[in-house]
């Protein structure tokens, strides 16, 4: 049994999940959230996925959605899941699965997707969570995912030994690109003509 922890799941957190399953049929997958842009739609496919969005009564900043139902929750079931999967390194939510995964010894993962930095953003109040909360939640992981190697500084730059994180990418489908348009063709649809263009994928 699997726990997947975030707060908040949007369609790549379905995309993701549904990878994931699709990889080993015989995994049972709960996800915990919040119900911030929650995608009903998504929800009942896989079978063996089981999502509980949790009411979020107050955003107090960037993302930190206060869902104290999941206390509850948490406290009554968690002991019966083998592993637990954490999503970003601050929030509500993993501050209380943190709490509980120590009390009934149960190992945790945790991929902060570039959330670990304090260079931007409230920069104090990330301060006074990584003082609080956020140290320990990422030293008592078992594993730090990291998505690529800019991740992997990150982690680094905070203090976790190499040894502790994990390369990870993202599980996209690269048969998707398999037959690629024409080149050029983009260009001409949108009647671009200059020789260089930035553009953003993410």
């Amino acid at each position: 049994n699997v726990i997947w922890q975030c707060g908040d799941i949007g369609v790549a957190g379905v995309y993701t999940m549904n990878q994931s399953i699709s990889i080993n049929g015989s995994t049972c997958l709960n996800i915990n959230s919040s119900d911030v842009e929650l995608d009903c739609e998504h929800l009942t496919s896989p079978e063996n996925v089981k999502v509980y969005p949790f009411h979020s009564y107050l955003n107090l900043a960037d993302g930190f959605f206060l869902t104290p139902a999941i206390i509850t929750e948490a406290k009554k079931k968690l002991r019966d899941f083998d592993i637990i999967h954490m999503h970003c390194c601050r929030s509500f939510q993993n501050m209380v699965i943190h709490h509980y995964a120590n009390k009934y010894n149960i190992p945790y993962v945790l991929d902060a997707h570039g959330s670990t930095p304090r260079s931007s953003g409230k920069i104090i109040l990330k301060k006074l969570f990584d003082v609080s909360f956020g140290h320990r939640i990422l030293e008592n992981a078992a594993k730090c995912i990291a998505e690529t190697e800019v991740g992997i500084n990150e982690y680094k730059e905070i203090g976790i030994d190499r040894d502790k994180i994990v390369l990870l990418p993202p599980p996209f489908d690269i048969e998707e690109f398999s037959q690629l348009p024409h080149p050029g063709r983009f260009r001409h649809r949108f009647g671009i003509q200059e020789e260089h263009i930035v553009m953003f994928l993410g």
